[in-house]
């Protein structure tokens, strides 16, 4: 009852103050809310810029594994190729010493038959 003695009271400073109050905390609230999409805004640029460059970064290393292991098929390619070539050689010279071996074995069966042929005809002279 005392305030509403008080000459610098009245309902309606009240009503201006409170109107006064919630117009503050509005605009207040709503800085607020700005600063606070704006730092998000911000944030989400930050970490869509992060993201870029963590892209960026396992492209590069992407890239890097996809070179070695090019150069890496490709040594294998030119091995693989040696090897091709090697073994050509290695059959070559394979068929070259089978067709010399079987020579040699005509030859040596020819002897044989003829060193049998021969001792055959001393022994069955001999014993006639």
């Amino acid at each position: 009852m005392a305030c509403l003695q008080n000459p610098w009271f009245t309902w309606s400073s009240v009503e201006r103050d409170a109107n006064r109050f919630l117009s503050l905390t509005q605009s207040c609230l709503i800085g607020w809310l700005l600063s606070f999409v704006r730092m998000c805004y911000i944030d989400i640029g930050w970490q869509e810029e992060m993201d870029i460059k963590v892209l960026q970064f396992q492209n590069r290393k992407l890239s890097e594994r996809i070179e070695q292991r090019r150069r890496a098929e490709e040594e294998l390619r030119k091995r693989i190729e040696q090897l091709e070539q090697r073994q050509t050689t290695d059959d070559d010279v394979l068929c070259i010493v089978n067709r010399y071996w079987n020579q040699v074995n005509t030859v040596l069966f020819s002897w044989i038959c003829c060193f049998i042929s021969f001792h055959w005809h001393v022994v069955y002279e001999t014993y006639e």
